[in-house]
């Protein structure tokens, strides 16, 4: 399985990040617009983890995901299902502090 690693920067604290990554209200397709609102569904939702449904429409992409926020400071999405992307593919982002916020 190939191996992608990239950083992001953001003004944002940690906390916000992971937020917006846990928020799965309906308002989730508004925080991140890439989201199709008829590609989005809610399986369960337990204390560190979840069950997602989430793609978009141009291109045709869906998965169904499992997050995990057992591990301070991570929060990983692995594949169940997808018609684009392997079961067991996954991403993590591993949330850190910069040096003066963000």
């Amino acid at each position: 399985m190939a191996r992608i690693e990239f950083d992001v920067d953001t003004t944002l604290p940690p906390e916000k990040v992971k937020a917006m990554l846990l928020d799965f209200s309906d308002r989730r397709p508004d925080t991140w617009p890439g989201l199709g609102r008829d590609q989005y569904k809610v399986y369960s939702i337990g204390e560190t983890s979840a069950e997602i449904r989430e793609g978009n429409k141009r291109p045709n992409v869906w998965a169904r995901e499992r997050y995990d926020w057992s591990r301070p400071g991570i929060v990983r999405w692995e594949v169940i299902e997808s018609n684009f992307s392997a079961p067991g593919s996954f991403l993590e982002a591993h949330l850190n502090p910069k040096e003066g916020g963000g």
